[in-house]
Protein backbone atom coordinates (compact mmCIF):
# COMPACT_ATOMS: atom_id res chain seq x y z
CA UNK A 1 0.00 0.00 0.00
CA UNK A 2 2.72 2.41 0.83
CA UNK A 3 4.43 1.92 -2.47
CA UNK A 4 1.12 2.84 -4.14
CA UNK A 5 0.75 5.79 -2.17
CA UNK A 6 -2.22 4.28 -0.60
CA UNK A 7 -3.62 5.14 2.80
CA UNK A 8 -5.93 3.14 5.20
CA UNK A 9 -8.63 5.12 6.52
CA UNK A 10 -9.10 4.11 10.32
CA UNK A 11 -12.09 2.65 11.93
CA UNK A 12 -13.60 4.84 14.57
CA UNK A 13 -16.64 4.84 16.61
CA UNK A 14 -19.54 7.10 17.51
CA UNK A 15 -20.97 7.32 21.12
CA UNK A 16 -24.16 9.48 21.87
CA UNK A 17 -23.91 11.34 25.97
CA UNK A 18 -26.07 13.69 26.46
CA UNK A 19 -27.82 14.49 23.14
CA UNK A 20 -24.17 15.01 22.15
CA UNK A 21 -22.23 12.64 19.25
CA UNK A 22 -18.27 11.94 20.07
CA UNK A 23 -15.77 10.09 17.75
CA UNK A 24 -13.46 8.35 18.40
CA UNK A 25 -10.61 7.02 16.29
CA UNK A 26 -8.42 4.09 17.30
CA UNK A 27 -5.17 4.69 19.81
CA UNK A 28 -7.47 8.34 19.64
CA UNK A 29 -5.07 10.48 22.01
CA UNK A 30 -6.49 14.32 21.24
CA UNK A 31 -9.16 14.02 23.25
CA UNK A 32 -9.41 16.67 26.04
CA UNK A 33 -10.63 14.12 28.88
CA UNK A 34 -8.07 11.35 27.11
CA UNK A 35 -6.27 10.63 30.55
CA UNK A 36 -9.33 10.25 32.21
CA UNK A 37 -10.75 7.81 28.84
CA UNK A 38 -7.84 5.88 29.44
CA UNK A 39 -7.92 5.87 32.83
CA UNK A 40 -11.35 4.58 33.09
CA UNK A 41 -9.78 1.48 30.41
CA UNK A 42 -7.79 0.43 33.21
CA UNK A 43 -10.36 0.56 35.15
CA UNK A 44 -12.08 -1.52 32.84
CA UNK A 45 -9.24 -3.73 31.83
CA UNK A 46 -8.96 -4.30 35.66
CA UNK A 47 -12.73 -5.47 36.12
CA UNK A 48 -12.45 -7.72 33.13
CA UNK A 49 -9.22 -9.83 34.31
CA UNK A 50 -11.08 -9.97 37.74
CA UNK A 51 -13.76 -11.76 36.07
CA UNK A 52 -11.87 -14.01 33.91
CA UNK A 53 -11.11 -11.72 30.59
CA UNK A 54 -7.92 -12.87 28.31
CA UNK A 55 -7.44 -10.62 25.32
CA UNK A 56 -7.46 -12.15 22.11
CA UNK A 57 -4.76 -10.79 20.36
CA UNK A 58 -5.43 -13.22 16.79
CA UNK A 59 -6.83 -10.48 15.09
CA UNK A 60 -4.16 -8.18 15.91
CA UNK A 61 -1.65 -8.20 12.21
CA UNK A 62 1.12 -6.03 13.84
CA UNK A 63 4.23 -7.85 13.43
CA UNK A 64 4.79 -6.85 17.30
CA UNK A 65 5.09 -9.22 20.26
CA UNK A 66 2.01 -10.09 22.38
CA UNK A 67 2.28 -7.39 25.22
CA UNK A 68 2.22 -4.88 22.04
CA UNK A 69 -0.56 -6.25 20.69
CA UNK A 70 -2.51 -6.44 24.15
CA UNK A 71 -1.74 -2.79 24.15
CA UNK A 72 -3.10 -1.70 20.73
CA UNK A 73 -5.93 -3.39 21.41
CA UNK A 74 -6.67 -1.06 24.74
CA UNK A 75 -7.13 1.81 22.46
CA UNK A 76 -9.48 0.15 19.98
CA UNK A 77 -12.40 3.21 19.29
CA UNK A 78 -15.10 0.86 20.76
CA UNK A 79 -13.39 0.72 23.92
CA UNK A 80 -12.46 4.15 24.13
CA UNK A 81 -16.14 5.07 23.08
CA UNK A 82 -17.72 2.60 26.08
CA UNK A 83 -15.06 4.27 28.44
CA UNK A 84 -15.97 8.09 27.50
CA UNK A 85 -19.90 6.98 28.17
CA UNK A 86 -19.43 5.21 30.93
CA UNK A 87 -17.68 8.38 32.70
CA UNK A 88 -20.06 10.69 31.55
CA UNK A 89 -23.44 9.08 31.50
CA UNK A 90 -25.12 7.91 34.62
CA UNK A 91 -25.52 4.36 36.13
CA UNK A 92 -28.06 1.80 34.27
CA UNK A 93 -27.97 4.57 31.26
CA UNK A 94 -27.79 2.23 27.62
CA UNK A 95 -24.79 3.19 26.06
CA UNK A 96 -25.14 3.44 22.09
CA UNK A 97 -22.19 2.97 19.74
CA UNK A 98 -21.97 2.82 16.13
CA UNK A 99 -19.14 2.09 14.16
CA UNK A 100 -17.85 2.15 10.75
CA UNK A 101 -16.34 -1.15 11.01
CA UNK A 102 -17.24 -4.66 12.42
CA UNK A 103 -16.07 -4.85 15.49
CA UNK A 104 -13.02 -7.36 16.59
CA UNK A 105 -13.47 -10.45 18.58
CA UNK A 106 -11.63 -8.85 21.32
CA UNK A 107 -14.14 -5.68 21.37
CA UNK A 108 -16.95 -7.91 21.14
CA UNK A 109 -15.86 -10.18 24.01
CA UNK A 110 -15.40 -7.02 26.15
CA UNK A 111 -18.44 -5.46 25.15
CA UNK A 112 -20.80 -8.14 26.14
CA UNK A 113 -18.73 -8.50 29.50
CA UNK A 114 -18.16 -4.94 30.25
CA UNK A 115 -22.23 -4.40 29.67
CA UNK A 116 -22.54 -7.18 32.38
CA UNK A 117 -20.28 -5.56 35.20
CA UNK A 118 -21.42 -1.93 34.44
CA UNK A 119 -24.98 -3.09 34.66
CA UNK A 120 -25.55 -1.52 30.99
CA UNK A 121 -27.34 -2.47 27.84
CA UNK A 122 -25.65 -1.96 25.11
CA UNK A 123 -27.30 -1.06 21.65
CA UNK A 124 -26.15 -1.34 18.66
CA UNK A 125 -27.53 0.59 16.02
Amino acid sequence: MARKGLNQTPGFSWVEVSRKVYKFVSQYRSHPKWDNIYEMIHQMEWQLKFEGYSPDTSQVLLDVDEDEKRETLKGHSQKLAIAFALIHTSQGCPIRIDRSLRMCNDCYTCTKQISVIYERNYCKR
